[in-house]
């Protein structure tokens, strides 16, 4: 008797790491070596970054069939730069790094949003084609400001702001960058004050020591 099913020997280019599909079921991985029922079949292999490649062979009982497949490249390596270094990169919805990012992504629209602490989101939509190399600068984030009071008692204090001196008290500033900050506020005689501030856009932030 004869058997009724042949053998599919399968490999790819890449070479490794195919996902293999026989029928829409997941059978394993490239290279391999199928035994399957005569006639024909729905091959399918899948990579992340190529082309999903499709073909309907036919097995004959007892016999072998050679397929290489080779998957066609949809991707390309993309480079993200941000305008603002401290910005995180989002793409998608998925964080990808801060200041900058490189990798593969598959051709298609992505959308690209910079956030920082104390600048408006930023949002890029950008266009990746299949192969070579892009290069995408995003879009310069627009700083917040928030309304900054400090007063103490006695005045003439120094106040500090990231290790910086910015003023004495009493003191006022609309042009600081919403967010929290550290301040201290120094008086030769007098114990130094540390304090943690968080600034909102259109709402002043009055701290008295």
């Amino acid at each position: 008797l004869q058997p009724a099913t042949g053998w599919l020997d399968l490999s790819s280019v890449p070479a490794d790491g195919v996902q293999v599909l026989v029928d829409g079921n997941s059978v394993g991985t490239t290279p391999c070596r199928l035994q399957l029922s005569g006639g024909q079949h729905r091959l399918q292999l899948l990579k992340p970054g190529y082309l999903a490649y499709n073909e309907t062979v036919t097995l004959v009982d007892g016999q072998t069939l050679k397929v290489q497949a080779r998957l066609q490249i949809n991707s390309s390596e993309v480079v993200l730069n941000a305008a603002n270094p401290k910005a995180e990169i989002w793409v998608s919805g998925q964080k990808m790094g801060v200041g900058s990012w490189s990798g593969p992504l598959d051709a298609g629209t992505y959308t690209v949003t910079s956030r920082c602490e104390g600048y408006e989101e930023m949002v890029d939509i950008i266009e990746v084609r299949t192969g070579g190399e892009r290069t995408f600068r995003l879009s310069e984030q627009v700083p917040v400001y928030g309304l900054l009071k400090v007063a103490s008692q006695p005045m003439g204090a120094d106040i500090y702001l990231a290790g910086k001196k910015i003023g004495q008290t009493p003191y006022q500033d609309s042009r600081v960058l919403t967010g929290r900050h550290t301040l201290w506020v120094v008086k030769a005689g007098y114990r130094t004050e540390v304090r943690e501030v968080e600034l909102k856009k259109g709402t002043p932030s009055d701290l008295t020591v």
